[in-house]
């Protein structure tokens, strides 16, 4: 009887380690798992294996300037044909010709305007009146064609019908800012030209 009772203690015993043993095993086997899937995630979300090479090129592409050819003539040292980059000033471009001469009438040139493509800068000697009126804005030929908006300085266009000194001032300010205008209408972009006032005035002007 006493026999029976050990064996019956023995299998117990020899039962529950079998269990521990068991469970220890399928614990350190799910730590192991969970471990190795962190690494996994971890792994695969590396930074700089989710960039690729066209997304970089596509950025540096968007990058370029753009650049426009402009005509310089007259009395520069070194007249010619040069390259500028979008957003650069008459003052860079007559720079690249070398400066003017000792003879250029510099007053008749706005140094702060915007280039643009196919621009032509006729930098007049002192003294040819002919050459500055058309390079001021004013065409004196006998067609008396108007004003041209590009080139116009402030004063040139107080003359046309109800434009004032503030508002020729926001007129060279937003072509300054902007560009040249594409064509006459643009004018209604301009802070303080409306509609009827574009009508009253597009006649007189000319845009190249």
């Amino acid at each position: 009887m006493n026999f029976t009772k050990n064996n019956v203690q023995q299998k117990f015993i020899v039962l529950g380690v079998t269990i521990l043993v068991a469970v220890g095993g399928l614990i350190g086997f799910g730590v192991s798992s969970f471990s190795t899937e962190d690494e996994e995630t971890e792994v695969s979300s590396l930074p700089w294996e989710e960039e690729s090479p066209e997304d970089n090129s596509e950025e540096e592409a968007e990058v370029e300037p753009s650049f426009y050819v402009v005509d310089v003539k007259g009395e520069v040292t070194n007249p010619g044909v040069y390259t500028v980059k979008d957003g650069e000033r008459v003052h860079d471009v007559i720079e690249q010709a070398g400066g003017f001469t000792g003879e250029a009438l510099k007053e008749a040139i706005n140094l702060a305007e915007r280039c643009y493509d196919e621009m032509v800068i006729v930098v007049p000697k002192e003294g040819e009146e002919a050459e500055i009126s058309d390079i001021s804005g004013v065409s004196e030929s006998p067609s008396n064609e108007g004003i041209l908006l590009n080139q116009a300085t402030d004063t040139e266009l107080t003359e046309l019908p109800g434009i004032g000194p503030s508002k020729a001032e926001a007129i060279v300010a937003y072509r300054d800012e902007n560009g040249p205008f594409q064509n006459v209408e643009d004018l209604v972009e301009v802070p303080g030209i409306g509609e009827k006032t574009l009508e009253s005035i597009k006649e007189f002007l000319i845009v190249r």
